[in-house]
Parts: C-alpha cells; sequence; structure tokens
C-alpha cells in the first residue's frame, strides 16, 4: 500500500481503536486462536478485544501466577504474535507485533480473566494495512446504515439463509437470562420477533434496552436494541410479537445490507413504514430461557 496513503490513515486514526466482536475478527482475516502474547520463554494465547494503530486490549485467561509474572513484565518491551488470512496478501502472514503492556485489569481468584491495555511500538506496513482496511470497512458501513436510518425495508425470515443468518436468535435480558426467539422480519434498524407468551410480562415491566444474538455460518455477534410499541398478540398460541429498534451494528449491516440493496433496486419505492411482506408468518415453537449468560462486547470506534 501506498506510504502516502498509509499516513493519512494514521494521521486520522492514529488514536482511535476499533473495538472487535467475533464478525470484525473474521473480517480482517484474523485466524482464530493465533494470537499470542509472549512471556519469557512461553506463549499465552490471548483474545484481541480492541486494535487501533498504536494501542490495543486483550482478553487473556491467567493463573495468579501468571498475573504476578506479567504484572513484573510491565513497561518492558513483549512480542504479540498474529496470524492473519487477507485478500490483501497472496498467501497467509504471521505479524509480530512489539509491544509495551501498560495496564493489567483482573478479578479475584484463581484462572482470573484479565484485560490488558497494549501499546503498540513500530507497527509493520502490512499491519496497517490490515487495519486501514477494517477502519474504511467500518466507516463504509455506518454511513450506509446512516443512510437508512429511517427506513424500515427488511428482510423476512424465509430469506435470512441467503444473507448467512439463522431465523432463529436469543433474546437477552439485563439480569433475566437468554430466551430463544425467531425472526419474523430484521433490517438495519428494526426487528420483528416471534417470542414466549411467558416473557411479555418481564419485558412489559419497564425494561426498555436488550441484547439479540444473532447467529451467523460463522458465529455470532450481539446488537443492542431497545423495545418500541407494545408487544402484540399473534395467531398462534403462546406466541406474542416484539418489535424493537436497532442500534448501528457492523455485523448486521454487511450480512443484510446487500439484499437491501437489491430490494431497494427492485422497488424504486420509498421503504414501507411496516418494513413487512404481507402472508410472511411461520410457525413457531418458543422455548423457554437458560441460565447462561450472553456475551456483552459489541463493535465500535473510540
Amino acid at each position: 500500500m501506498d506510504q502516502a496513503f498509509i499516513r493519512k490513515y494514521e494521521a486520522a486514526y492514529g488514536t482511535s481503536e476499533l473495538k472487535l466482536d467475533s464478525y470484525l475478527i473474521h473480517r480482517m482475516g484474523l485466524k482464530k486462536r493465533h494470537t499470542f502474547i509472549k512471556l519469557k520463554d512461553f506463549f499465552l494465547y490471548a483474545v484481541p478485544v480492541k486494535i487501533g494503530f498504536t494501542s490495543g486490549k486483550i482478553l487473556l485467561s491467567m493463573s495468579e501466577r501468571e498475573i504476578a509474572l506479567l504484572e513484573s513484565m510491565k513497561e518492558s518491551p513483549q512480542q504479540l504474535r498474529m496470524r492473519f488470512v487477507s485478500p490483501r496478501f497472496s498467501h497467509e502472514i504471521g505479524l509480530f507485533l512489539k509491544i509495551l503492556i501498560k495496564q493489567i485489569h483482573s478479578g479475584n481468584g484463581a484462572g482470573n480473566a484479565v484485560l490488558v491495555d497494549l501499546k503498540i511500538l513500530s507497527p509493520s506496513d502490512d499491519f496497517k494495512t490490515i487495519l486501514i482496511d477494517l477502519f474504511q470497512l467500518y466507516e463504509e458501513l455506518e454511513q450506509a446504515w446512516e443512510a437508512r436510518k429511517e427506513s424500515r425495508t427488511g428482510i423476512p425470515t424465509r430469506l435470512l439463509q441467503q444473507a448467512e443468518i439463522s431465523s432463529a436468535l436469543h433474546l437477552i435480558i439485563p439480569g433475566s437470562g437468554r430466551y430463544r426467539c425467531l425472526v419474523k422480519e430484521i433490517g438495519l434498524t428494526t426487528c420483528s420477533l416471534y417470542i414466549s407468551k411467558s416473557l411479555a410480562p418481564a419485558l412489559n415491566n419497564g425494561i426498555e434496552q436488550l441484547s439479540l444474538e444473532v447467529v451467523w455460518s460463522q458465529g455470532s455477534f450481539l446488537v443492542q436494541a431497545a423495545i418500541t410499541g407494545t408487544i402484540q398478540d399473534t395467531h398462534q398460541e403462546g406466541v406474542k410479537l416484539l418489535t424493537a429498534e436497532l442500534q448501528f451494528s457492523p455485523a448486521l449491516t454487511d450480512l443484510l445490507l446487500p439484499m437491501i440493496r437489491m430490494i431497494e433496486e427492485r422497488t424504486g419505492d420509498p421503504p414501507r413504514e411496516d418494513g413487512g411482506e404481507n402472508g410472511d408468518s411461520q410457525s413457531y415453537n418458543a422455548q423457554g430461557g437458560d441460565s447462561q449468560g450472553g456475551d456483552t462486547e459489541e463493535a465500535e470506534i473510540t
């Protein structure tokens, strides 16, 4: 990549970090379970949480002894190893980033999940190129979402497979758990979901913000949502219809945008306010929630 182009983006995003989710990790070409931090003569598996040109955050699972070792190595140069499969390169590449450990955020007890703040020293042009592609993708998706912020164009459940998205997802209610539901229709900014009737009292009891765990062909990601209107009855016994507004999600936008554009080109009309297609009902077997908590990370530039 041209040096002038790299310098331009370094100037624009030099202090920014992109918060990663499983989808953005996939899109940047980072291989799963191929990120390690080297501590003396051994390696620890790490999960990137945030990434930028000069800084980042990684998540580690460590014992108390390993945390103490990590603390002793703060402010001394270490190495972060990552592997990428990117269309920018003709083959898989391994990158070795020189880093400083700046801050360690740990919990209590053995087997801690530890969040580590990093300073990236002298990143390579290959690393910068991968980041530029990721920042550009994020910007393009955000602009596409903003342009359709008032649109109600959505994808009915029968077409979701073409977008590599499952028609079943999990509704994550704060302080309650995860509950399976079925998509009636989902777009960039709104969705309508079939939920179990048993959830209606809880959702009608002052809960406004929740998360959707969307499953796609390579994993899952979270979309933040806000309940709109009232929970409606359906023709199916024990099933209610929930409508929600969705916050910007780069993953959902990237997956749905090609189909949204096809619909827009085909109709040539303003999006319908109800966003739906008549007659697109589907039987739904609502299952109860489980006690597992959902992953709460989402993607954003900070």
